[in-house]
């Protein structure tokens, strides 16, 4: 019920567990940015957690994401996501608070170059 984000690089993991839970059954446009300090994650729209970040962006093995697990308020990993995704988008800059409101806004998914 509350969406879950994990970044690691080989040493450490970064977490950021969303202040908003979602119920099965709704659609729900969900964002996380990573800004090389700061992992903020978005509902609909609207800022839903943030969490520092320590993490080494140039770390020679890559980073690691984690999608697609579940928080029940005391335990991870054991709750995959049973879904559906639509419009998955990866972008190479962490986008602000006002981009992320005009894509979901916008109802129809833009491509980066929409927000240089």
């Amino acid at each position: 019920t509350t969406p879950y984000f994990e970044l690691a690089d080989g040493k450490a993991v970064n977490s950021l567990t969303f202040t908003s839970n979602i119920t099965n059954g709704a659609w729900y446009h969900l964002v996380v940015t990573w800004d090389g300090t700061t992992i903020r994650g978005y509902v609909n729209g609207v800022a839903a957690g943030t969490a520092s970040q320590t993490l080494d962006a140039t770390h020679s093995t890559g980073l690691h994401l984690t999608l697609c697990e579940g928080y029940n308020g005391t335990d991870y990993f054991h709750f995959p996501y049973d879904g559906i995704m639509d419009e998955f988008g990866l972008f190479n800059d962490a986008l602000t608070t006002s981009q992320v409101a005009l894509l979901y806004g916008s109802g129809t998914p833009l491509p980066f170059s929409s927000f240089n």
